[in-house]
């Protein structure tokens, strides 16, 4: 397990939530999320709504810091996860191709967070089911839906 795990499940143990904000790469976490939501959007409006969703995406934390800190306080250990877990992980966390109309800036923030996700190379899951991968950076990248 991880240095960046055994804190995050000591940090949920102990309801730390400043703790396990820093210790959580919020924005990779939730750009696949967001990119799969802009490209439903009419062609006219997604550079408006990717702006408003990428502000979100910049500032995550609050929203789901607190849906993390219960699964992860039931948790009392993680292990690396089998094969088909981690490629399920890394495809839950995947960020498609940006869509069309989308400005420079938010193609370029994209495709950030897709090299952020390509470059997972760990990805663990908790004894209570929780799937964690440990990005580039060293901090947590969790998909929203696993919460």
């Amino acid at each position: 397990m991880t240095q960046t795990i055994t804190a995050a499940l000591a940090a949920a143990k102990d309801n730390d939530r400043a703790a396990l904000i820093r210790l959580v790469d919020w924005e990779t976490s939730v750009a696949g999320r967001w990119l799969r939501a802009v490209a439903a959007v009419d062609l006219r409006d997604r550079a408006r709504i990717a702006a408003s969703g990428l502000a979100e995406v910049r500032d995550p934390a609050s929203e789901f810091a607190d849906r993390l800190l219960g699964p992860l306080a039931a948790a009392t250990s993680a292990t690396r996860a089998d094969r088909a877990t981690a490629e399920q992980a890394l495809a839950d966390l995947a960020v498609p191709e940006p869509p069309d109309g989308l400005t420079a800036d938010q193609r370029v923030a994209a495709a950030e967070y897709a090299e952020s996700v390509r470059r997972i190379t760990e990805v663990h899951t908790t004894d209570t089911g929780v799937p964690l991968a440990v990005g580039p950076d060293g901090r947590l990248v969790i998909s929203p839906g696993w919460l």
